[in-house]
C-alpha cells in the first residue's frame, strides 16, 4: 500500500473512532476527550514518527505506524 494511502487509512480509521483532527501540513493531530495523538509524516508521505498524549503529558513515542492505528482505534 502507498504511504499516501496509509495516511489515507489513518485518518479514516480515526474519524470513525470519534477522534478530532487537526492538519498542519505533514502533521495530523487527533484529540479525544484528555488523549491526544500526533502523528509526523515525512516524505512522499510515510510516517515520520508518532506520540501519544494523556493529559497534555508524552506517554509514548513510536515510528511504527500499526502502534500508531492502535493507539487510534482504542
Amino acid at each position: 500500500m502507498s504511504a499516501t494511502a496509509e495516511r489515507d487509512v489513518v485518518l479514516d480509521m480515526a474519524g470513525q473512532a470519534g477522534w478530532r483532527r487537526r492538519n498542519d501540513e505533514r502533521v495530523d493531530y487527533f484529540s479525544r476527550d484528555a488523549d491526544g495523538v500526533r502523528v509526523h509524516w515525512g516524505e512522499g508521505d510515510a510516517i515520520s514518527g508518532g506520540a501519544l498524549y494523556d493529559d497534555g503529558m508524552l506517554m509514548a513515542y513510536t515510528r511504527d505506524l500499526d502502534t500508531v492505528k492502535r493507539w487510534l482505534k482504542r
